[in-house]
């Protein structure tokens, strides 16, 4: 039995609640244990709980108005109506009670109107035998073990909206008399049962939200990797896997973040087409799934590539190793919760997250922007993707550009509170212990001094890592790193790519790879007849790793306009023509903040770095320069 299913029945059985708040995972289908069958919520609401066994069930949307579990139940509950109201309408001849429910079915103010009288009604004593219902409670009330009435409301963000309090009246109203039914000790009293059912908490009226007004919040979380398995188990039988399809426990691995329905999909799909389900296969659906579920705020990726596709950084690429490898055995205490890497653009950071997950074989997700114009639709996108991340565990988590979305609180223009609130989910999610080891968040920024406080403490990023631009050594390293990016990028499209360079070019090329800078000129290109190689002057501004990568894509063009395979003299040209951007003076800037908000010395190269980051310890002061460094 789910937690949930178990959670509900202790709760009713108990009388310390009898309103239910069922959300997040409610669109999936549910896997009912008992019967060995695939159902959907409401189906498994009246097969697998408390609620299915009560005389009448009666459901409500705005969509499809009030509606019994079948036609004999709704013919019996308008007996019902007649008996406890037996007016007749002096013109019609007709049941008055009828024909305001015929009128009104799809009417919310009323549906609650009378689903509320009908919780306080409970069924006669048992000593009578008559099996009816009155409006007061028999003698032996303790000795019932199942309601009378059981409500079950669908869509619950559009009755009572996360703004109803201040809202339209009939907001208001609705709100108002769901906690009044948490409230309502007759309705205890007659072991009746209400169900609220919401995708979002985000979309819901906080009121809602809180068990000490009565009402209790159930999360249907999605599948774990048993949930899944039995799933899978379930829809072969009916449509079994092709004999080139990969097993069913790597299908279940595979398949983590989804929902039951979309994982039966994709079996009935591959079934019907006799096709073999491929992982490739399984991820592209995946993708889907998890992105369009969380409302585009999540990227689905495969890194193609590790350590190899990075260029210098010698400290940070052993870290990696060192990260992997604590993963791997399950030493989860020697897994940071989250690395904070910072640094200008195009030093390695992004390269740095891809390299951890690719190594560690887990799952890469992007976060992306959590803020939508509409109030509450941001919210229910960042319920949502903090869901599908747990899910999907273990799993790496990059967010880039960080700075940009999760500025300090109290910079922010926040008249709804959207974005405090966002921030407050996200952080708390972000240091929860019981995710250590199973996700690992990974961050980049190059202004760390606009990050919210709460950010940077240890316990969200226990490690705050700094990029700088690269040695010319470096850069000669980058170069060939590149190239072989480039190379595993060609190969998926079936591409050859190959280049004809001697590896004393390398360094050369990581040499030359820089300019100088002049405040009067700007950026200008290094003249070797005065500047002698293997010294680095102080007006030296090296490129960067992305900045490399521009120019190797510029020369590789130009060999295949030639039709020619990529060489040294490629290169030599498309670094002649290549113009830095006018960012390129602010990384000096962002590589002091990133030596001032580093926390480990070892990351920290001997020379001018170890040097720098003295000066600005002892002056404790952010810079505010662009000076070149």
């Amino acid at each position: 039995m789910k937690s949930w299913e178990k959670a509900l029945r202790y709760k009713w059985q108990s009388r310390s609640s009898h309103v239910f708040l069922l959300y997040l995972n409610v669109a999936d289908d549910v896997l009912n244990g008992r019967g060995g069958c695939i159902e959907q919520l409401n189906e498994h609401l009246v097969s697998g709980t408390v609620a299915g066994k009560a005389r009448f069930i009666a459901f409500f949307n705005r969509g499809t108005g009030i509606k019994f579990l079948n036609h004999k139940m709704e013919k019996d509950f308008f007996e019902f109506l007649v008996m406890l109201h037996p007016e007749k309408n002096q013109m019609t001849g007709e049941y008055v009670v009828l024909e305001q429910f015929r009128r009104n079915r799809f009417n919310p103010a009323y549906a609650l109107q009378l689903f509320g009288e009908m919780l306080e009604i409970t069924y006669a004593s048992r000593k009578t035998g008559n099996g009816e219902a009155v409006k007061s409670c028999p003698e032996e009330q303790d000795e019932l073990k199942i309601p009378f009435f059981a409500a079950i409301l669908d869509y619950i963000e559009t009755l009572a909206p996360s703004d109803s309090a201040t809202n339209q009246e009939i907001d208001r109203n609705a709100l108002v008399t769901f906690l009044v039914w948490a409230k309502n000790k007759k309705i205890s009293e007659a072991g009746n049962i209400v169900i609220l059912v919401g995708e979002s908490l985000g979309l819901i009226a906080p009121q809602l939200r809180s068990e000490t007004n009565g009402i209790a919040p159930l999360k249907l979380y999605f599948p774990d990797l048993a949930a899944r398995e039995k799933t899978i188990a379930f829809h072969v039988k009916s449509y079994p896997p092709h004999k080139e399809s990969i097993d069913t426990k790597q299908l279940a691995y595979l398949s983590a973040g989804m929902s039951r329905n979309a994982i039966g999909n994709m079996i009935k799909e591959a079934g019907l087409r006799k096709a073999p389900l491929a992982a490739e296969t399984v991820f592209r659906m995946k993708k889907k799934f998890i992105e369009e579920q969380s409302g585009g705020l999540l990227e689905i990726m495969q890194p193609l590539w590790g350590v190899e596709a990075i260029g210098g950084l010698k400290v940070h690429k052993e870290y990696i190793f060192e990260v992997v490898q604590a993963i791997k055995r399950g030493d989860f205490l020697a897994v940071p919760m989250g690395i904070l890497l910072l640094g200008a653009p195009g030093t390695g950071k992004t390269a740095f997250a891809e390299a951890i997950a690719h190594e560690a074989g887990l799952p890469f997700v992007k976060l992306k922007n959590i803020r939508e114009m509409w109030v509450g639709k941001s919210e229910r996108n960042l319920d949502f993707a903090l869901e599908l991340i747990a899910a999907q565990a273990p799993v790496v988590v990059f967010v880039d550009e960080i700075d940009q979305e999760y500025q300090s609180r109290s910079t922010m223009i926040d008249n709804t509170g959207v974005n405090n609130r966002m921030q407050a989910r996200l952080f708390q999610f972000m240091s929860d212990t019981n995710l250590r080891g199973r996700v690992l968040w990974l961050a980049a920024s190059n202004m760390p001094n606009l990050l919210d406080p709460a950010l940077l403490r240890e316990g969200r990023f226990d490690e705050r890592i700094p990029f700088f631009p690269p040695s010319s050594e470096e850069r000669g390293e980058i170069l060939p790193a590149i190239l072989e990016k480039m190379k595993i990028q060609a190969a998926l499209q079936k591409f050859p790519f190959n280049w004809s360079i001697d590896g004393s070019f390398f360094q050369e090329f990581g040499w030359f790879s820089h300019r100088h800078y002049d405040s009067s000129r700007g950026l200008i290109e290094c003249d070797p007849d005065v500047h002698e190689r293997g010294t680095e002057e102080s007006d030296e501004v090296g490129l960067t790793g992305a900045q490399i990568e521009t120019i190797v894509r510029k020369a590789y063009t130009l060999a295949s306009n030639e039709g020619a395979v990529l060489g040294a003299e490629h290169l030599r040209r498309a670094f002649q023509d290549f113009i830095p951007g006018q960012d390129f003076l602010r990384y000096g800037t962002m590589t002091e903040l990133a030596l001032s908000y580093c926390n480990s010395e070892r990351f920290i190269p001997e020379g001018k770095w170890k040097k720098l980051a003295k000066q600005l310890r002892k002056h404790n002061s952010q810079p505010q320069s662009t000076r070149i460094v």
